[in-house]
């Protein structure tokens, strides 16, 4: 594996298990409880943000019958 010399573990290894961290991987995992995903379902509306930093729901980026396309990546 390709390590990025500017993602060291020293800079977030130790924030891992703080307080913190926990708080804000346990709201993720609240709000996305029983948001499931089926072949053939409907999708579940996640909360998202913005480039602006506004909170919305991925539904409200619908429009009539246009489908909807996300595209998941990195920037790493």
């Amino acid at each position: 594996m390709t390590e990025n010399p500017n993602f060291k573990f020293e800079d977030w290894g130790l924030t891992f298990k703080s307080f913190s961290f926990i708080k804000a991987a346990t709201m993720h995992l609240g709000l996305n409880l029983g948001q499931d995903a089926f072949v053939g379902g409907e999708a579940p509306d996640t909360p998202v943000v913005t480039m602006d930093g506004e909170k919305t729901s991925i539904l409200k980026f619908l429009k009539g019958s246009r489908p909807l396309v996300l595209s998941f990546g990195s920037c790493t």
